[in-house]
């Protein structure tokens, strides 16, 4: 019964996620791209899940060894929370890959075959070249 009151207590939270969420999907469907504002999502909240997950499991530790029940029971609720997140976070980066296998790839840096110097060096000596033809 002590977890469900804590995780009522957790509520707020959950709002914070959910405007967060949907301000940032928003904001980057406006300037990119819905499939774009997806993707920012996705690792938007792979990163805050997981770091907020690591850190009520610290504090829940933290309360566990100290002794202090209050402070364990309501970390734990934040654990709850904060890892389920991570979870549907996780299964939803599963499914958009899944629907669209080309934001697997990372797009790669294309190599030039010349290097600027060469290519400076190159004009200059056409133009050389042209003027010299041209005498």
């Amino acid at each position: 019964m002590q977890l469900i009151v804590r995780l009522i207590q957790s509520i707020p939270l959950v709002i914070v996620l959910v405007v967060l969420a949907v301000v940032v999907y928003v904001f980057v469907s406006w300037a990119k791209s819905p499939l774009r504002a997806k993707e920012i999502l996705i690792k938007l909240f792979l990163v805050l899940t997981g770091v907020l997950t690591a850190i009520t499991l610290l504090a829940t530790l933290y309360g566990v060894l100290e002794r202090n029940e209050n402070a364990a029971w309501f970390f734990a609720a934040l654990l709850i929370v904060s890892a389920v997140a991570l979870c549907i976070t996780l299964v939803c980066r599963w499914r958009f890959r899944t629907n669209h296998p080309h934001y697997r790839n990372k797009p790669q840096h294309s190599r030039t075959k010349w290097r600027y110097e060469d290519v400076v060096k190159n004009v200059l000596e056409a133009l050389k070249n042209a003027r010299q033809r041209g005498r």
